[in-house]
């Protein structure tokens, strides 16, 4: 029919695909497409017309993780167990407010998220490798809660940002012995940096942040855990504006402007460079790229984006032609250097790629 069943959150688990979708009668529920292709409804967590609106599917430890809404609990933690149960795990806020769970990431051995009891604000939990639910820390006690999100593993710590009240909202993280420090007040004081992004690279964990001066800017944790400014793009308060951090080719990319080239594609070297990788719109409207996507056909490399050329849409390719030589012998020499093509869009997203592909 005309409606719709707006399927999303698509995440494989024990060789299924599982999703949330709707099929008109028994509101957005948890589906999935089974090893043999048939979809199916897996559960009607909140029976009939209702939504359960479950998201944020996570394996753990053999089981699926989510947070669903059964009608009358509010929305709390589920799973589907590896026998294809589906219970709810706990009901951290009793009652009809729900607990909210987000922000799912596993770490060494246990799967922690933000959650609220109704008490104590959003604050970090954890399944534990047994399978309890507790509150791993109360970072800003009482009901404001720390908001804690942007878990990201690195160097065998969990990073995230969280405010406890008094800094802002800063970067914290857990160590691997399991204590919940701040592990830097780049924005000394009651002001907050909102360290954002967070994306492992050669060894070190890139960021945006704001240090109250300077902008939102490019800021790191590097090997040994010193947190220091990797690059002020755009000198003064208004920021670089950078996002979009994209690993491709022994290089970070991302877009930030200088302030006077507009919003363009920049990169970190190997060697820890930060340089403007590409002036694809040259002067200060910018080219605007976003969605950066690693598109591989046919095993050969290249970075996707899209842009804003000239208020008209367009498609970037940023490519990088895997196991060429410099002179295209294809043999024995050095790969060849990366190379940049504007091309209009093809149409649809599938087209599109494929006339990608002949470009590469």
């Amino acid at each position: 029919g005309a409606g719709g069943s707006d399927p999303a959150d698509f995440t494989e688990f024990n060789g299924e695909l599982f999703f949330s979708a709707t099929d008109g009668s028994f509101g957005v529920e948890l589906w999935k497409v089974t090893a043999g292709g048939s979809v199916v409804r897996v559960a009607d967590i909140d029976s009939g017309p209702d939504s359960s609106f479950p998201a944020g599917f996570t394996a753990f430890n053999g089981e699926l993780f989510f947070a669903a809404f059964d009608g009358t609990r509010g929305t709390e933690l589920w799973k589907m167990t590896a026998g294809g149960s589906v219970v709810r795990v706990a009901d951290i806020n009793p009652g009809a407010g729900g607990s909210d769970p987000l922000g799912f990431t596993e770490f060494n051995g246990e799967l922690f998220f933000s959650a609220t009891d109704g008490s104590s604000g959003f604050e970090l939990w954890k399944v534990t490798a047994g399978g309890s639910v507790v509150r791993a820390a109360d970072i800003n006690s009482g009901a404001g809660g720390s908001l804690p999100t942007e878990f990201t593993a690195f160097n065998g710590e969990l990073y995230f940002r969280a405010t406890d009240g008094s800094s802002g909202t800063e970067l914290w993280k857990l160590a691997a012995g399991g204590s919940v420090v701040r592990a830097a007040d780049i924005n000394s004081g009651a002001g907050s940096s909102f360290p954002a992004e967070f994306t492992e690279f050669n060894g070190e964990l890139f960021f945006q942040a704001t240090d109250g001066s300077s902008g939102q800017e490019l800021w790191k944790v590097m090997a040994g855990g010193s947190v220091v400014r990797a690059a002020d793009i755009n000198p003064g308060a208004a920021g670089s504006g950078l996002g979009d951090f994209t690993a491709f080719n022994s290089a970070l990319f991302f877009q930030a402007t200088d302030g006077n080239s507009g919003f363009e594609l920049w990169k970190v070297t190997a060697g820890g460079s930060v340089v403007r990788a590409a002036d694809i719109n040259p002067g200060v409207g910018g080219s605007n790229p976003f969605e950066l996507t690693v598109f591989d056909p046919d095993g050969v490399g290249a970075l996707v984006l899209s842009d804003l050329l000239s208020g008209g849409e367009g498609d970037a390719l940023l490519g990088a032609l895997g196991g060429g030589s410099s002179g295209g012998s294809g043999g024995g020499g050095t790969a060849a250097a990366p190379t940049l093509v504007i091309a209009p869009p093809a149409g649809p997203p599938e087209e599109d790629e494929a006339a990608l592909a002949g470009l590469v």
